[in-house]
């Protein structure tokens, strides 16, 4: 996570299309339109609704009127906000199957037929409809114009599918939403009487405002090629309880890939022409792999794989508490300048403090224990116990500043095969040390 030619793990890039695939956003959002911008937008005249107060953005509302009711009744089953909200959230549950790496001509196909329309009304809808349980679960004296880290999870249903996530950095949203109008309320009727909560009415156009204001905080939130999320508010503050068990995981986790293990280092191939099977017309040439590996310990988005593969296959193998409820990969970027850096008097678990970090990766745990949940998250390379969410976030510098890319965790098979002993990598594969900026 220190060199700018190494990034790992990024769910979408680990299944992403092929190079010509790559996100091309276009049409900055301005006039009213959300559209997606390359730019951050940091002001935005929220039109709709036109106020932020909580209780005029309700008033005539029906679905999110109906919606706070049943919430109200359903807080007797679900005394902790979170766990309510993360019970109803539509994405991906935490699962041991393994993601395989579309083929090169199925990949391609994509380019000429396009995402269907019923992947992106259906996205869309269960993003509306995750904004919603947000909005209705937990309390908020005003609204954001953009996406911060209390909204983890609105995101799951766009980031879970890659090639949404591409057709959506094309797409305005505003003009998506009026000419699929119709789908995209009947499927959030489906979802709601899914879910046992209220009879979406799809008539009520007294709903659209919410819903376009909840596109345009989705719009607000792009940046470069990926959906981001801000940093908490600083009023926010987490509801935390130390698990031991979770801490033993995380402990185990380690020593998978622990110096002798056969996880010990991450492989990377490079492709290189090999000049001596050039012949004399310049005619011919042949494409050889070279390798190079860095070792798992020191790499954060290899050895945050690891955890959450372990955390997932542990917690799955057991029924009962704790109970893993979402398990995401998260990664920080620095808003602006090329490096993070941590908050003052803030050091690693080595008890050091990094000289550049471009990226740093993490997992988070949204974990059940009796009637409570907790968001936590397994960094190694801070503690080898979970941190709470908000204290986690505050170890860096000017953490407003920063970019939170927040993607469900799973197992992709291209990755899987990246991991071998140290001795493999070095005299089997000839690999040489990651070149490491430091």
């Amino acid at each position: 996570m220190k060199t700018s030619s190494l990034y790992f793990l990024q769910l979408s890039a680990a299944i992403g299309i092929v190079a010509i695939l790559c996100l091309t956003p276009t049409r900055a959002a301005g006039s009213g339109e959300f559209s997606i911008s390359t730019e951050r937008i940091s002001q935005v005249q929220v039109q709709i609704p036109k106020t932020n107060s909580v209780q005029e953005i309700r008033y005539g509302y029906q679905a999110l009127d109906a919606l706070a009711k049943k919430v109200e009744l359903k807080k007797q089953y679900f005394p902790s906000p979170l766990m309510m909200v993360v019970k109803h959230q539509l994405g991906l549950k935490p699962t041991n199957e393994i993601l395989q790496t579309p083929g090169f001509f199925a990949a391609l196909a994509l380019v000429f037929t396009g995402v269907p329309k019923t992947d992106m009304t259906y996205a869309l809808s269960a993003y509306i409809y995750n904004m919603y349980m947000i909005y209705t679960g937990f309390e908020f004296k005003e609204y954001p114009k953009s996406l911060d880290l209390r909204f983890v999870g609105a995101l799951d249903p766009i980031n879970s599918r890659p090639a949404v996530l591409q057709e959506l950095s094309k797409t305005n949203l505003k003009q998506f939403y009026k000419n699929n109008r119709g789908k995209i309320k009947t499927a959030l009727a489906k979802i709601f009487s899914g879910m046992n909560l209220i009879d979406y009415d799809v008539r009520n156009t007294g709903n659209d405002k919410i819903e376009q204001h909840f596109l345009m905080l989705l719009a607000n939130s792009f940046s470069g090629s990926a959906f981001v999320y801000d940093a908490f508010p600083d009023s926010f503050s987490d509801d935390f309880e130390s698990i031991g068990h979770i801490a033993q995981l995380i402990r185990e986790a380690e020593t998978s890939y622990a110096p002798g293990s056969g996880y010990e280092a991450v492989a990377y191939q490079h492709k290189s022409v090999d000049m001596t099977n050039i012949d004399v017309n310049h005619t011919r040439n042949m494409m050889t792999m070279d390798y190079t590996y860095r070792l798992t310990r020191e790499e954060c988005a290899a050895s945050s794989y690891l955890n959450a593969r372990h955390i997932t296959e542990s917690m799955l193998a057991r029924n009962g508490q704790p109970e893993l409820l979402k398990i995401r990969d998260i990664r920080v970027t620095p808003g602006n300048g090329k490096y993070l850096s941590l908050a003052a008097g803030m050091l690693t678990a080595k008890g050091k403090k990094p000289k550049k970090w471009q990226y740093h990766h993490a997992i988070l745990l949204t974990v059940a224990n009796g009637s409570n949940a907790y968001n936590m998250v397994a960094d190694t390379f801070f503690s080898d116990n979970p941190i709470p969410f908000y204290q986690w976030v505050g170890y860096f510098d000017k953490p407003s500043a920063l970019s939170f890319n927040v993607y469900p965790f799973m197992q992709v098979a291209e990755v899987n095969t990246q991991f071998v002993s140290l001795d493999y990598a070095v005299h089997t594969l000839k690999a040489v040390p990651h070149p490491v900026e430091e």
